[in-house]
């Protein structure tokens, strides 16, 4: 089954794991290998239904409910999203996936604290990934990899300067003017002629 789903032969791994569900019915492995070779299909009922029966069995399973998320995503269930990105990170608080999804689902529903909160930890995520690459780049030699280092430092920090960004529009909806000048203002350190940062900035020190 395993080695059915690495190949992307998802109706076949799906196969192979239910001939394994047939020895041993209470397995969570098998069920979310199920649960996910149907989600990799775009089965989303079949696949939520089997992402809950990994949960009946094994309540703290993680990613369970962060796939289960990712469904009510896709059928614009926001707030059921939101609930299920929550109860993953409260069993697996460092999961980037679901910080991810937290952040970018509440914003869309408008709850700026929500998503300012986990747009933060993101951030943060990020800066390590930053650091760490950067240390590793200053121990490489070779010309080829120094520039592929480079690169993905790069792609980090303009990772990192659209989250301070949307972060720093969260400030701005809930009237953390202050807070909203600092985080644009990091956005302007990876990149200086951005014209909305800019323009948000001033637009904050009109209103003041």
């Amino acid at each position: 089954a395993k080695m059915d789903f690495d190949a992307k032969k998802y109706e076949e791994a799906i196969k192979s794991y239910k001939e394994g569900l047939k020895i041993k019915p209470d397995d969570a492995d098998g069920h979310f290998g199920v649960a996910l070779s149907y989600f990799k299909l775009g089965k989303y009922p079949e696949a939520d239904a089997e992402f809950r029966k990994v949960l009946e069995i094994q309540p703290d399973y993680k990613e369970a409910h962060n796939y289960i998320g990712k469904i009510d995503l896709a059928n614009k269930q926001y707030a059921e999203a939101i609930k299920e990105f929550q109860q993953e990170l409260k069993l697996n608080p460092g999961y980037v996936d679901s910080i991810y999804s937290l952040g970018t689902t509440s914003y869309q529903e408008k709850n700026y604290e929500l998503a300012h909160d986990a747009f933060t930890k993101y951030i943060k995520i990020l800066s390590d990934k930053i650091t760490d690459s950067e240390t590793k780049l200053s121990k490489k030699k070779d010309e080829k990899e120094i520039k592929e280092w480079n690169d993905y430092i790069k792609t980090l920090k303009e990772e990192r300067a659209k989250f301070q960004q949307y972060s720093g529009y969260c400030c701005m909806f809930l009237n953390r003017l202050d807070e909203a000048v600092s985080l644009l203002n990091k956005v302007l350190e990876q990149n200086p002629k951005d014209v909305y940062t800019l323009l948000n900035i001033g637009q904050i020190y009109f209103s003041q």
